[in-house]
């Protein structure tokens, strides 16, 4: 554990270097910005319009921070010869890849946390409230779908190189999240063909609309039971360790360059 620890906290160490918490403490001051403009809409429509800029910016951010470090934290490790090093130490390569996953986890954690403060400093400005607790569920499961994509892009980074991986975990989060839309849109005329076997088997294992909440925050009435949402959570936890029992096999059998 304490292995896995040193990585991680070194994961961190080099991200927060790289700078990727200036821009979205920038980026937070210009979502309270922007929702300073729309003063003229209506309560009901200001907090639309705050809910889809907040959840769509938190997702998009989390999106690109994966793709663009964390992916570049494992491969250029690999191609760098760095992981070698490291390993000499009493590091297992399971441990290692354990540690950039948490220490990038750890980093998320921060960028949601900041996301989020902002988000609530734009409803303590404008309605003098504090999030409601469906609307802190919405940001909770994205960082859990931040999370799953995390674990995505730790797999493709084991063996492939920078721009593959990107590639890669990119059209696999697109077709989880297009899945399920995918089998709710099907028409009935494909209904009993191989089409629709395929797309609704897809949906049942890989479904990322899961993780977003937002549609449900305009009608909290029909927002998910608890069950409903920890089957989401389990479903969340068990995609992360199939990812990286798989992403931990391949590393561990693999040239490390």
């Amino acid at each position: 554990m304490k292995q896995i620890y040193i990585i991680a906290k070194e994961t961190f160490t080099l991200l927060r270097r790289d700078k990727i918490f200036l821009p979205i403490i920038a980026f937070g001051c210009c979502m309270m910005f922007v929702s300073s403009m729309a003063q003229d809409t209506s309560a009901d429509e200001l907090v639309k319009v705050m809910l889809d800029v907040g959840v769509t910016g938190f997702f998009v951010t989390g999106i690109l921070i994966c793709m663009l470090w964390g992916i570049k934290s494992i491969c250029e490790s690999r191609k760098d010869g760095s992981v070698e090093l490291q390993l000499v130490s009493p590091i297992s390569r399971y441990q290692w890849l354990l540690g950039k996953y948490f220490g990038l986890s750890f980093s998320l954690l921060v960028i949601g946390a900041i996301l989020y403060i902002a988000f609530q400093v734009m409803m303590l400005l404008d309605f003098k409230q504090f999030i409601s607790f469906h609307q802190f569920l919405i940001f909770a499961y994205m960082y859990l779908g931040w999370l799953v994509f995390a674990a995505i892009c730790t797999f493709f980074a084991t063996f492939c190189n920078t721009p593959t991986a990107i590639f890669s975990s990119f059209l696999v989060w697109v077709l989880g999240m297009l899945s399920g839309i995918l089998e709710e849109t099907l028409p009935q005329r494909s209904i009993g063909t191989w089409m629709e076997k395929a797309i609704t088997s897809l949906a049942t294992f890989w479904d990322f609309q899961r993780f977003n909440l937002i549609d449900y925050t305009y009608y909290e009435a029909s927002f998910p039971h608890s069950a409903d949402l920890l089957s989401f959570a389990a479903y969340g936890v068990a995609l992360i360790t199939i990812l990286l029992l798989g992403a931990s096999f391949i590393f561990g059998r693999r040239d490390l360059v």
